[in-house]
């Protein structure tokens, strides 16, 4: 398995928009080999995002959509 982690900035009048993306996304990274996806909020405007991947081929090619 093959995990990757993204930490993003979001600023508050935008996180609504974030996380409708976030949805988006999530459908075309499952459509295209991702098997985990998980939106964490963390402190003050961070958010974490997880992915998890049978293998880093799989991740590399569903980033390069």
């Amino acid at each position: 398995m093959f995990i990757a982690t993204y930490a993003y900035e979001v600023p508050e009048n935008k996180v609504n928009r974030y996380l409708d993306i976030q949805k988006r996304v999530k459908e075309v990274y499952f459509k295209h080999g991702c098997i985990g996806y998980e939106v964490f909020k963390g402190n003050d405007d961070w958010f974490l995002e997880i992915n998890k991947f049978t293998d880093r081929h799989t991740m590399k090619t569903s980033r390069n959509l």
